[in-house]
Order: structure tokens, then C-alpha cells, then sequence
């Protein structure tokens, strides 16, 4: 049985199938979620397009695009907030930002939120002094702001391309007509 996948996840996988064939029962096929992904825009929007391929398919080959994508959204939070940031936090920001799409995982616990203790089959009891226990990579506590509000303009991007194509697959046409699409 196959798990309950997210539709970010079903488009994810779609892009990286071999099997774009149409199906005659009522399961949604891939070739089904791709079309709709390109019905939704997501070609003509860059930006999402680029973290849904990343994130999503995990492709490495947008890595580039990935930080292109990054370091726009850093320049216009920039401008848009007034914070004047150095090109060395634009580009520490855009580091970090990459590397949390990459993985969530705190690089000295790996995620698991305890101290490791060398040579040792089990976990320290102690919570990790990386991310304090959080398990989640963490930012430097002057840039946090803006790796956050970069993380969530990327976030949006999805949410709304994840929309979007759950209404081309599902015929819900009316509802883009309402938002304006």
C-alpha cells in the first residue's frame, strides 16, 4: 500500500517518474499532477518552480537556480524592509537559507536534539548547545529575521503552487477565477 503522500510530494515524485502514462480508473496519475502543475503556472513563476524541483524532487541541479532564487528574495526583502544589509549578510543569509532547504537538521545533533556523546552507542541526556534542543538548523541570531522572512516567502511560493495545482486537478476552476488567475 502506498503511503499518503502531500501533493508538493505527489508533484515532486511526478517529476521524477518514468511513468507518465494515463490510467482508466479514477487514481490521479503523474502525467495528470505534471499537467496540472504546468496548467498552474508554476513554468511561468521561477521562483516556484525552482524550490518545488530543490525541496520537493530533491535535484541538485537547481542548486544554482535554488540560490539565484534565494538571493532575490533576500534583495527584495532588503529593500522592502530598509535593512541595508552588507553583501557578506546577503550572502550568509543566502548560505544558510540553502542550506535549511537542503536539510532542517541541526549539523551537530543531526536532528535527533541531544549531544552526542563520542564513541558511544546512546545520546547524552543533555540537550544539544547548537540549537537547544530543537533539533533545527539555527540561524546567527543577528540575520534570524531575515533567514525567516526569506524562508517564508519560499513557503508562500509553495503553498500557493501546491493550491493551485490541487484546483487544476480537482476542476476547481471557480475558485481561481475568484482570485484572479
Amino acid at each position: 500500500m502506498e503511503e499518503h503522500k502531500t501533493l508538493l510530494e505527489r508533484v515532486g515524485s511526478a517529476m521524477d517518474s518514468g511513468n507518465l502514462a494515463y490510467g482508466k480508473d479514477d487514481a490521479i496519475r503523474d502525467v495528470e499532477v505534471l499537467a496540472a502543475l504546468g496548467m498552474s503556472g508554476a513554468q511561468a513563476n521561477k521562483l516556484a518552480s525552482v524550490f518545488v524541483h530543490f525541496v520537493v524532487a530533491g535535484d541538485a541541479n537547481a542548486l544554482n537556480d535554488v540560490r539565484a532564487a534565494v538571493r532575490e528574495i533576500v534583495r527584495r526583502h532588503d529593500v522592502a524592509q530598509g535593512w541595508n544589509m552588507s553583501k557578506n549578510d546577503k550572502r550568509r543569509i543566502e548560505a544558510d537559507v540553502v542550506l535549511y532547504l537542503s536539510s532542517r537538521a541541526c549539523p551537530t545533533c543531526k536532528g535527533v536534539a541531544f549531544q552526542r556523546i563520542p564513541g558511544a552507542p546512546m545520546l547524552s541526556a543533555a540537550r544539544c548547545q547548537t540549537c537547544g534542543g530543537s533539533g533545527e538548523r539555527v540561524f546567527l541570531a543577528r540575520l534570524r529575521a531575515a533567514c525567516h522572512a526569506a524562508l517564508s516567502t519560499i513557503e508562500k511560493l509553495m503553498a500557493n503552487l501546491q493550491s493551485d495545482v490541487r484546483d487544476r486537478i480537482f476542476g476547481r476552476a471557480d475558485r481561481l477565477f475568484e482570485r484572479g488567475d
